[in-house]
């Protein structure tokens, strides 16, 4: 196990100056408790380790695990570059210092990309509340176009229903009027075959009536032609008589005048 101590011939710097480069880990260590009047115990009650073990380390008998010395640097307040620079670091501490430089800068790294992350989530959250806005904005035009249509909806079935009752009463209206109108067309019909079978019987017994008078007035002019002929045979007899007797007589006077 390599000696952590110092040598006996050199003397822990105590001075608020900067450490030399041979300050090795452990008078780093003690320096800083100088400074900010840590003790053992309050530094072991600090850094969460057991005073036992930080006395061990602190007397270089053990050498510090990477963890215990980002804790002993986040006790001082300070990072773990500036715990061990310009450190004289044994060769296993030199590579742990390495690789606590090297996840240093990756924790570094990560917390760089976090803030990012932070930054490229809050931008995420802020168009994310514009969205939720502008959604909720527009649920709610929704809901009241809907609430709108409904309310259109309800009074246009509403008119509909009222236009289709007023057609129903005037449909029904107009078929009471029909089947009255047919029913008086039918009385109307029956009415007028009545009176023209009527009419065609007048009409039917006028004809006989007709056929019987012209018969009769036939045989009427007959009698008068036939009388007629008769007195004019009968006149004409006796005119030739009385022309007969008047020329006689005339002959009698000329014989008596001669």
């Amino acid at each position: 196990m390599t000696n952590l101590e110092p040598n006996t011939n050199s003397k822990p710097n105590t001075d608020e100056g900067p450490a030399t480069s041979q300050e090795t880990l452990v008078e780093r260590i003690r320096r800083l408790m100088a400074e900010r009047g840590f003790n053992q115990t309050t530094l072991a009650a600090k850094v969460g380790m057991d005073r036992t073990e930080l006395n061990r380390t602190l007397g270089g008998k053990r050498q510090p695990r990477p963890q215990e010395l980002s804790w002993i640097a986040q006790a001082f307040g300070i990072s773990i570059d500036e715990l061990l620079k310009e450190v004289d670091l044994p060769v296993a501490l030199r590579k742990t210092r390495d690789e606590l430089e090297e996840l240093t800068r990756r924790v570094l790294d990560a917390e760089a990309e976090r803030d990012r992350s932070r930054l490229e989530l809050k931008a995420l959250d802020s168009e994310r509340g514009g969205e939720r806005a502008r959604w909720q904005q527009g649920r709610a035009e929704l809901v009241s176009e809907t609430a709108r249509l409904r309310t259109e909806c309800e009074r246009q079935v509403a008119q509909l229903r009222r236009d289709g009752e007023t057609r129903e009463r005037a449909l029904a209206s107009a078929l009471r009027t029909e089947q009255e109108a047919s029913r008086k067309a039918k009385e109307d019909l029956a009415n007028a075959n009545l009176l023209a079978d009527r009419n065609y019987r007048a009409a039917k017994a006028l004809e006989a009536q007709l056929a019987g008078t012209q018969q009769q007035i036939a045989q009427e002019r007959s009698q008068k032609v036939a009388t007629g002929v008769l007195v004019g045979l009968a006149g004409m007899l006796l005119g030739g008589a009385m022309g007969s007797s008047q020329g006689e007589a005339e002959d009698e006077d000329e014989d008596e005048d001669s």
